[in-house]
């Protein structure tokens, strides 16, 4: 009888340990399902996520992308291509658009320009200025740098960058210096001429300030 209860008690711990293991087992088949679960609705939540991300991403480049389009096209509808002047129409479209952005004054710009190079994109002088501005080698490297380009001054898109932003930054210069109307300009070309400093150390350019001047009267800007 004894080894009978024997026998019968280590039968019911069996069971306990197999229903132990089954437990066990239902258990972390339950964990793994409810964690899969949540996995694939953090999937879902992330997909969905991603989704709605890209759709405000398409929309916002969709409106810059037009505003751009608007724009371009507001400029092309308000520039007038001038056949008297020896520029092909890209680059007077060009020089257009950096003087609007840079706010110059597209005729005043044009003036400076034919007195410095008589519209040549491709001339070096003597003392190595290059393309429509004149641009001196000294600065070269400078501008390149600061307006990210390649340092390719007969270019003449980098050359209308370049000396666009040298015009702009003159002007506001001596704009903070609280110089303005017509004096404004002549500080501005006579600084072009011959750097701020020496300007301020000579004086205006007369002869040059009146080229421009000249040129500006006289044209059909």
């Amino acid at each position: 009888m004894k080894e009978k209860k024997v026998a019968v008690a280590e039968i019911s711990n069996r069971r306990i340990r197999k229903n132990r293991v089954v437990g066990g087992a239902i258990t972390l088949l339950l964990s793994i399902i409810v964690f899969c679960t949540i996995q694939v609705k953090d999937g879902f939540a992330s997909n969905e996520n991603e989704l709605v991300n890209q759709e405000v991403i398409e929309k916002e480049s969709y409106e810059r992308q037009t505003v751009i389009e608007e724009k371009e096209e507001e400029m092309i509808n308000y520039f007038v291509y001038n056949e008297d002047i020896p520029m092909p129409k890209e680059h007077q479209f060009y020089l257009f658009n950096k003087a609007q952005e840079r706010e110059l004054e597209y005729e005043k710009t044009l003036a400076l320009i034919e007195t410095e190079s008589g519209f040549r994109s491709t001339v070096i002088s003597d003392t190595k200025d290059f393309g429509y501005f004149q641009i001196n080698r000294i600065n070269h490297e400078y501008l390149a740098e600061t307006l990210n380009t390649r340092i390719i001054p007969l270019d003449p898109y980098i050359n209308i960058d370049w000396g666009t932003y040298m015009l702009s930054t003159l002007y506001d210069y001596w704009k903070e210096k609280g110089i303005t109307g017509k004096e404004l300009d002549h500080y501005v070309w006579s600084s072009y001429n011959k750097g701020i400093t020496g300007f301020k150390k000579y004086g205006k350019a007369v002869q040059y300030v009146s080229r421009i001047q000249s040129n500006l009267n006289n044209s059909s800007y």
